[in-house]
């Protein structure tokens, strides 16, 4: 997984309650987008529907509505 060793695909399981078997299944590569989305400004309110400047009427970039 993205050059990362499978003791730390079992680390991340782990911590994030997943079935720790090294493997990056469905439920692990859930996990990593979630994690990659939230470090991303804006992003996760996109993802979780929670309207962001698009369900405010705000512009989302430029010259955009």
């Amino acid at each position: 997984m993205l050059g990362y060793k499978p003791d730390n695909v079992r680390q991340f399981q782990a911590d994030h309650r997943l079935d720790v078997d090294g493997d990056v299944g469905p439920k692990t590569r859930a996990a990593l987008d979630g994690e990659l989305v939230a470090l991303i400004p804006g992003e996760m309110a996109k993802h979780l529907g929670a309207g962001g400047a698009r369900g405010r009427g705000e512009a989302c970039g430029p010259g955009l509505r």
